[in-house]
């Protein structure tokens, strides 16, 4: 499971802490808010938030952290940590409206997805499209794809004495040059074509 803290906040030895709410061992995409001015004062006060819910809850369970600060004028968090976003990573001041369009995402397609919404840059909406109109599956490599646009997709059967003579290195090469692009998630590879295609 993917954790991240973000270390541009200071070291909290020798602080006390308080946070109302410990994610469970398995959870969905959430994140920890904190309050800013409990911060300052040496103690870490939030809450941890599951990110899939509708951005006006996300924002109520904000402003309810922040009502229940023990210092007077709460009004300034930050994002602390996050976990269930694999490899994607959440800034400090990130808003709450992109952070729940990649929970849901991540959720919709499955945490290995994190990886395509990093190859378009966080763009939920490009992702999405990706996932909608081009993804072609899940193959061994590149070169298994290769062959199975060759064996499969042709409209033409190719007799199998003639396989032996098909370069289907030259093939992956050619194909992944402009046409298609691929992901590598856990020795496996899931393949797409380019959008404009």
């Amino acid at each position: 499971m993917a954790t991240g803290s973000l270390n541009n906040f200071h070291s909290f030895a020798n602080r006390s802490f308080f946070i109302p709410v410990v994610p469970p061992e398995e959870v969905a995409p959430r994140f920890c808010v904190i309050c800013l001015a409990s911060y300052r004062l040496g103690t870490l006060h939030g809450v941890w938030i599951d990110a899939t819910q509708d951005v006006e809850v996300i924002g109520a369970h904000i402003m309810d952290m922040l009502a229940k600060s023990r210092v007077d004028e709460a009004n300034e968090w930050a994002i602390y940590a996050y976990e269930g976003f694999e490899s994607l990573e959440l800034r400090c001041y990130q808003g709450i409206g992109q952070i729940h369009e990649m929970a849901l995402f991540l959720t919709m397609y499955g945490k290995w997805t994190d990886k395509l919404l990093k190859y378009y840059g966080d763009d939920v909406d490009l992702a999405e499209e990706a996932m909608a109109y081009h993804y072609q599956g899940k193959f061994r490599d590149e070169l298994a794809f290769a062959e199975d646009v060759l064996d499969k997709r042709c409209t033409i059967p190719i007799p199998k004495f003639v396989k032996h003579y098909i370069d289907y290195e030259s093939v992956r090469r050619d194909i992944f040059r402009e046409e298609y692009y691929s992901i590598e998630v856990d020795k496996e590879v899931h393949v797409f074509s380019h959008q404009s295609c």
